[in-house]
């Protein structure tokens, strides 16, 4: 991703965020308790806005929760494309065909980090007739 589609990205993302002025102070405290304990899955986004240095570094303490925060996403990214590849593999051997779908379909593609496209799941579509094979495949794992 060239410098001018990971600027969109994050111009995009953080109007989504209503963060209109990236010079001012950030209300890390607030935002912070939103991101962390209301469930919001943002903190990746701001993670990469520090690190791009479009937005201010918050204080020690909130910099130290979001890089932690940003390596259980690598660690967690890294099991998800494991499984990702041993289902394609093992239904391409059985001639099943799978279609990713959603979070893992787009953000290899779509992301200037996969990461910053958390994911706890792997929704994909299949045929019809082949739910027993990709149970079995499943079941295998």
């Amino acid at each position: 991703m060239n410098i001018e589609d990971r600027q969109l990205f994050l111009k995009a993302a953080f109007t989504a965020l209503r963060i209109k002025d990236f010079s001012n102070e950030i209300d890390w405290n607030g935002m912070t308790d939103e991101i962390f304990y209301a469930g919001w899955e943002i903190h990746p986004i701001l993670w990469y806005g520090i690190k791009e240095g479009v937005l201010p570094r918050p204080s020690d303490k909130y910099a130290e929760l979001l890089e932690k925060n940003q390596l259980i996403l690598r660690a967690k990214s890294v099991v998800i494309n494991v499984l990702i590849d041993e289902i394609l593999r093992k239904a391409e051997q059985t001639g099943i065909k799978i279609c990713l779908l959603k979070g893992v379909s787009v953000s290899q593609e779509y992301y200037p980090e996969p990461t910053l496209r958390p994911m706890c799941d792997i929704d994909i579509l299949i045929e019809e007739g082949s739910k027993k094979g990709v149970d079995n495949i499943l079941k295998g794992m």
